[in-house]
């Protein structure tokens, strides 16, 4: 069935082709009504407007110190870094420090000093590092110890365990260099005084009118000492009893001071000193400390952080600590939400804790909140206004706020206050377009705290246990024993009777006891000194009598005098009238044998992260050479060679040297004689008449 649809014009004929498109449009108009209204206004009077994108919502106020929280539901937020981004790389800088060491080994002097200047870049706040590179600089003639060697003092005094690695070597190295000059000066004093300490003994023991054993006395005392086996410092301090009592005042008063010293010297409760060992150890919670809070995340350091934060109980301080440490492991490890809990929980106990609201504020940088982390840098550079590592993290967070001019400020403050570290590549993919903020651990004091609580349980000295079998008893016993020892012999030289003492002869110096001198009205005279006056048969003879054995006595002493001090250079200049000349030449040659037996002792090129408590075995020979294995360089070590070179020079000084000495007054007797004739001729007196008998 066919329709048609038509419109029928006036006059009966059929419609067109334009009546019926009219048709249509009419039909198609009653249909859509709201295309109508449309369609109404013309095109050049329509008015549009721009609308906002449906998952921005409507109420944002935009300003430069407020950025909008943006959920994940209106805007996708970045994603924080797997691990956060980093200025220094220690792992990398201990390889290269492994390949310095290796190349050294292999003579490659140039390849190791270019291996541990890159370490020291990785990682400058080592300060083993620059100490190495400052060696290898001075030990190959190379400039480069001009740079090396501030940067190694600067890291040292930043760098705790470094501190406390100098201040053992210091007390180390100047304990051995005491009792080696201590033994010369000992050494000296016999030379001087041997034959008056022979003397009394042999009164004293053997109660021999003339004395005939003396020679004897001092040997055998000396070889019972060494059966006794009391220790290097003890022996040093008996053997100095009857030194201190036959020396002169003088004598007396060095002799005094070095004994004093030594007892300082092992002294076992020096509060630096105790808190150093554990600073140093590897067991040890300061040292757990200092790693987790430099270290990359590891499962090892956070299992045991986690195993002493129970222990620590009420303590707060070392609670704090514990907690502090946790959140840095746990933010390189990227939980940032673990990390931010952990330095919120320090930060609301203790506000001041300037390293917990940094990291705190760090956290909240990974987590995209930037007005936060502007809040808390600002709060902690309130507290620490000279900290660049803070003014470089604002720096980060206005970056990512797009302030880029209170970024270049901050930046500008960090740089001034010393802190300008390397550019920082950008690796956008890999850490999601965030920069490398720094993380502050514990600082000096915190862990100061905790080795002073550490102390406690180590042994006092107990960097110097290998040395315990040569210095005799344990220190606290040691002390007290060395102490004692010297204020028993001062009271002896107050205390005990003239009878008992030596005196020298007036003449000739010799010493005697006033048990087998004799007095006369000029002095007191040796057995040989009375038997020439008693020979001389007018004083004019027993003038030149005297007077010629006096100048033997000087030969002799002169030429005995130069003899030893071939053997021992300064020994003689001390005993005879050169006191500053002999100390500086023993004080050199102490230094000569420390650097020849015990350099390794302060050894920079040896490793610094090195037991603090060394265990018999760790050493060449637990008695012989108590030596750290890893710290023995054997022949080819620059302190045997340089020790070798000073103790040549003062040798050669000695052997070719014409040293002058005297030995006091001699012939005193004589000339107050020859005066006592030249006033009796000038007044018309006769020839003085003296018996030669003693009383």
């Amino acid at each position: 069935m066919e329709i048609k649809l038509g419109i029928v014009r006036k006059g009966g004929g059929r419609p067109g082709h334009a009546g019926r498109i009219v048709a249509i449009m009419a039909a198609l108009l009653a249909v859509l009504p709201g295309a109508t209204r449309a369609a109404e206004a013309p095109l050049d009077t329509l008015e549009t407007q721009d609308a906002p994108p449906p998952w921005v919502p409507r109420d944002i106020q935009i300003s430069r110190s407020l950025l909008p929280e943006i959920s994940g539901s209106q805007l996708p937020a970045t994603q924080p870094p797997a691990r956060p981004p980093r200025l220094d790389d220690p792992l990398e800088a201990a390889w290269r420090f492994h390949q310095a060491r290796r190349a050294l080994a292999d003579d490659q002097a140039d390849a190791a000093l270019q291996k541990v200047r890159e370490a020291g870049a990785l990682d400058p706040a080592r300060a083993a590092y620059p100490w190495w590179r400052t060696w290898l600089a001075l030990h190959g003639r190379n400039l480069d110890f001009l740079e090396a060697l501030p940067a190694a003092w600067h890291a040292s005094r930043a760098d705790l365990a470094a501190w406390k690695r100098l201040l053992l070597l210091g007390h180390e190295g100047a304990l051995l260099w005491l009792a080696l000059f201590w033994t010369l000066v000992a050494l000296a004093c016999l030379f001087r005084w041997g034959r008056h300490v022979a003397h009394d003994l042999s009164a004293l023991f053997w109660r021999d009118a003339r004395h005939a054993p003396r020679r004897w006395t001092l040997p055998l005392l000396l070889l019972a000492l060494v059966l006794l086996r009391p220790g290097w410092l003890l022996w040093l301090g008996l053997v100095s009893v009857p030194l201190y009592l036959g020396a002169s005042n003088r004598g007396r008063a060095l002799l005094a001071l070095i004994w004093l010293l030594a007892a300082a010297a092992v002294y076992p409760d020096w509060p630096a000193l105790r808190s150093a060992v554990p600073a140093l150890d590897p067991g040890s919670e300061t040292v757990l400390l200092s790693r987790a809070a430099v270290s990359p995340a590891t499962p090892q350091l956070v299992q045991e952080l986690e195993q002493r934060l129970p222990q620590a109980g009420r303590d707060a301080p070392r609670t704090a600590r514990l907690r502090l440490a946790l959140g840095i492991q746990a933010a390189r490890g990227g939980d940032y939400d673990a990390s931010r809990r952990l330095f919120d929980a320090i930060a609301r106990q203790d506000p001041s804790n300037v390293a917990a609201v940094v990291n705190l504020a760090n956290s909240e940088y990974y987590l995209g909140r930037y007005d936060a982390a502007v809040r808390g840098y600002q709060q902690a550079l309130q507290s620490e206004p000279t900290r660049g590592e803070i003014y470089y993290n604002l720096s980060q967070a206005y970056t990512r706020k797009l302030f880029f001019r209170e970024s270049s400020e901050a930046l500008t403050s960090a740089n001034r206050l010393g802190f300008s570290p390397e550019p920082w590549e950008d690796a956008a993919e890999a850490y999601n377009g965030f920069a490398p903020v720094v993380y502050l651990g514990h600082d000096r004091e915190d862990l100061e705290s905790s080795a002073r609580w550490e102390a406690t349980h180590y042994a006092p000295l107990a960097h110097l246990a290998a040395w315990f079998p040569w210095l005799g008893p344990a220190p606290r016993l040691l002390f007290w024993l060395l102490l004692g020892l010297l204020i028993l012999t001062v009271v002896l030289g107050l205390a005990l009777p003239l009878r008992l003492r030596c005196a020298p002869c007036s003449n000739c110096n010799v010493p005697i006891c006033p048990r087998c001198g004799t007095r006369r009205e000029e002095g007191l005279l040796c057995a040989k000194c009375q038997e020439t006056a008693e020979r001389a048969r007018s004083e004019l003879v027993l003038a030149t009598l005297l007077k010629n054995r006096g100048r033997d006595i000087e030969l002799h002493f002169v030429t005995a005098a130069r003899r030893f001090n071939r053997w021992l250079p300064g020994a003689s200049n001390l005993v005879a009238g050169q006191p500053l000349m002999g100390l500086a030449r023993l004080g050199l040659l102490a230094t000569a044998l420390l650097l020849m037996l015990f350099g390794w002792s302060f050894n920079l090129m040896a490793v610094w992260d090195m037991p603090g408590v060394r265990l018999p075995e760790e050493t060449l020979h637990p008695l012989l050479a108590p030596l750290p294995v890893d710290a023995w360089n054997g022949l080819r070590g620059w302190s045997l060679w340089a020790g070798l070179a000073l103790a040549s020079l003062l040798y050669a000084t000695a052997w070719l040297g014409r040293e002058s000495f005297r030995r006091g007054r001699p012939s005193h007797m004589s000339k107050q004689i020859l005066k006592f004739d030249a006033a009796s001729a000038a007044s018309g007196g006769g020839p003085r008449r003296e018996t030669a008998q003693g009383r």
